[in-house]
This record gives C-alpha cells, structure tokens and sequence, in this order.
C-alpha cells in the first residue's frame, strides 16, 4: 500500500500536510514525499453535548484503524466545545490513556460562532499558529450536528462507523495521492451529480437553490479578495453537512487562515439557522466553498466513502 503522505501534484500548487503552509500559486512542480510515518488528527465540534456518545464511538473505531495502519505515526484528538463541561473536558483528556491508538488529546472552548465551521475554522486556526508543535498529513472532521439524526449517523457510520470503515478511507488516500477529501456516502456531490445519487434528495440544494451561487463567490472573495477567481460550476464541491477526511493544506493556507478572523468578526454568538444576514449567508456558503477550494482550486480529486454494511449496524442507512 502507498503511504499516505505522499505529495499531491495539483495543477498550481503542491500539498503536503502542513507544508500547506507555504503554498505557492505559482509552484508548477511535482512533490514526491513517500515514507512511513503520516500524523493524523480527529477534529472534533461538540456544540450539543447529548450527541458525544456517537463522536466517542467514532474516535474509538479511528483509533482502533490508525494503531494497526503502519503507515500513521501518531493519531491526535482536538475537541471543541462551545461551553465548559468540565466531565466531558476530563473525558477527552483521559483518552489517550484509555483508547488505545490515541497518542495526544486537547480539548477547548471556543467561540460560539459560524456552526460547526467556525468552531473548526478556529481549531485549524490554533494548529496553524502552533505549526512547531502540530502536523498533519490527514484531518477528519466531525461534529454534533442534530437537526437530523438520519443525516448524522450517515455521515458518522461511513466515515468512521468501524475500524473496517477507516481502513478503507486511509487506503484510498494512499493509492490516490491526488485525493484531497472524501465525504460522506451519497452527501459528497458536484452541480452535475445526478439527483439519485445524493442521499435524501438533497441534490437540488447544493447549488441550484435561490441565489446559492452568488453567497458562495461572495464568501470565496472574502476568502481569495481581489482575484477574481471563483471557478466554474463543474469544479464546484460539496460534503453535506460538513463531516470529511482531508489532506490539511489548503484549510493551512495564507489565505485561508487569514480569512478566519474576517469570518469570526462578522459572526454573532449563537447559532440561528433561519438567518439571512450577509454574515450568515457566508456562514452556511462555506459548506460548499470549503470543499469547493479543493476541488475547484487546488484541483484535487474528492471521493465518497464507501457505503457502511448493513450487517454492522441494524440502523444503517438503506440508500
């Protein structure tokens, strides 16, 4: 099997975890890192509290994959949380000592702004400005989503429903070494991905609702100002409900990370899903601009995890 940390050749630019730090968009050259010994990171968004039990078990079946997969040199855990728990904060820190696999564990609590993406937004950002003490090569992103229960436990069960599950999705990362993010089963899709293929006939809702493209190239020039570089519609992206593996890069870049304040400074305390101001139309444009940046920008490829086995789950997903 191919190491997971090997380069990505992307059109401009060249991602090798945090090396993402330094892209260059004019780099035109090939990178070719190779070896064992790929860090690996679970970053984790606990705004309801109730739901921690299914991120635990999904820490649980990572760890489980990652201690057993030569090509990982460590797996650590970061978790958010929107207010002071202290038994949960005890919990996580507990962690390394108690799952096997675990090799560092960090838990904060950080503003209550922009959903779940904020809360990562302001995880990468910590990462980003610890860079001596923290490199990725892979990231999974997860958190307590609970407007729909069916939605969640979709995303959860095939992104990290087993440690079967999560050998799968490394060892499509090694033999894809232009794979940049893989989401969901059926959550992941492109402006042309056929209605039947996304899950809960949410296909319509990716991009093709009211004024979706307009809110996601205003959050793209927050982001990217001044260059005019919003790609096309077939180079559009999204995970639904923003559960995903990715290389880190780009969520590392220059321009991403100084971004993140301009969003956080914009955003209210709270989270109110019927918002229509301009900060949350940014908020909620982000689900697609995010995996829009890899595909669209930085030319990676995306995948959809494979679907979870009944067998292992008598509440698995039929679609």
């Amino acid at each position: 099997m191919r190491p997971i940390c090997l380069a990505a050749a992307v059109g401009y630019a060249i991602l090798l975890g945090v090396t993402g730090l330094s892209l260059s968009q004019d780099s035109r050259s090939a990178g070719g890192a190779g070896g064992a010994g790929a860090p690996a990171a679970i970053f984790v968004q606990v705004a309801n509290t109730s739901v921690w039990p299914e991120l635990r078990d999904c820490i649980r079946n990572v760890a489980e994959a990652a201690r057993h997969h030569s090509d990982l040199s460590k797996l650590d855990l970061h978790v958010a949380l929107t207010r002071t728990d202290a038994a949960l904060e005890d919990e996580v820190r507990r962690m390394p000592a108690e799952i096997r696999g675990v090799s560092n564990a960090f838990v904060s609590v950080v503003q209550n702004r922009g959903a779940d993406i904020g809360e990562f937004m302001q995880q990468v950002q910590h990462v980003h400005q610890h860079s001596s003490n923290f490199s990725y090569d892979l990231v999974l992103k997860i958190h307590s989503k609970s407007s729909r229960g069916n939605w969640r436990r979709r995303m959860l069960n095939t992104l990290c429903g087993s440690p079967d599950q999560v050998r799968t999705i490394f060892g499509m990362f090694g033999e894809r070494p232009n794979l940049g993010l893989v989401g969901p089963y059926k959550l992941v899709w492109t402006y042309d991905t056929p209605k039947e293929n996304v899950f809960g006939s949410l296909g319509d809702y990716g991009f093709r609702i009211g004024d979706t493209e307009r809110k996601m190239a205003n959050t793209w020039d927050v982001i990217y100002p001044g260059e005019h570089s919003f790609p096309p519609r077939d180079r559009y992206l999204i995970s639904g409900g923003s559960m995903f593996w990715v290389r880190p890069g780009p969520l590392l870049s220059d321009e991403f990370q100084s971004a993140i304040p301009k969003f956080l400074s914009m955003w209210d305390d709270g989270y109110d899903r019927n918002c229509t101001t301009a900060a949350c139309d940014h908020m909620f444009a982000l689900e697609r601009v995010i995996p829009t940046i890899y595909y669209g920008r930085y030319r990676l490829d995306y995948a959809q995890a494979p679907k979870y086995p009944k067998k292992n789950n008598a509440t698995a997903d039929r679609s």
